[in-house]
């Protein structure tokens, strides 16, 4: 899914013709807390002029509002940061993430119900399928306008 996130950012900012430098997308080696620092600090230390943070997920998100924290840059007021999948909680967490919700009980409960009809009709090499969700943004006290 990351992977899948990542072209999907970078296919829209090419289609309103924002411009994207490589130097300015950095790779998370996991979704922890940590690599968001990690990459936020990358990141900021290429030298970009930088007003927003768009992270593969909250975990990241968080760790970068940290990194930003740490070197004295508020979020939001000078760069925003978002997440993707909206844990719990992240409403009480100041700031308050910004983050895409995903439908997370419909997903497991769409993977479910594929599984039992697998095994329901005994199937050994079930041809891969895939189901796309609709998520939201959901816009919190971690983004403001450049």
């Amino acid at each position: 899914t990351g992977l899948m996130r990542r072209e999907a950012f970078q296919k829209v900012i090419s289609e309103i013709g924002l411009p994207l430098s490589p130097a300015t997308v950095v790779v998370a080696e996991q979704f922890t807390e940590d690599e968001g620092r990690r990459c936020a600090r990358d990141l900021l230390d290429t030298g970009a002029t930088i007003t927003a943070i768009c992270c593969a997920n909250d975990r990241l998100a968080l760790g970068a509002i940290a990194e930003l924290h740490t070197r004295g840059i508020r979020c939001p007021k000078d760069v925003s940061v978002t997440g993707f999948n909206d844990m719990p909680f992240l409403n009480l967490i100041p700031p308050s993430l910004t983050t895409v919700r995903i439908q997370q009980f419909e997903a497991g409960q769409k993977c479910a119900t594929r599984l039992v009809g697998m095994i329901d009709e005994c199937k050994e090499a079930a041809e891969p399928q895939a189901t796309i969700l609709p998520v939201e943004l959901v816009v919190r006290d971690s983004s403001a306008p450049a």
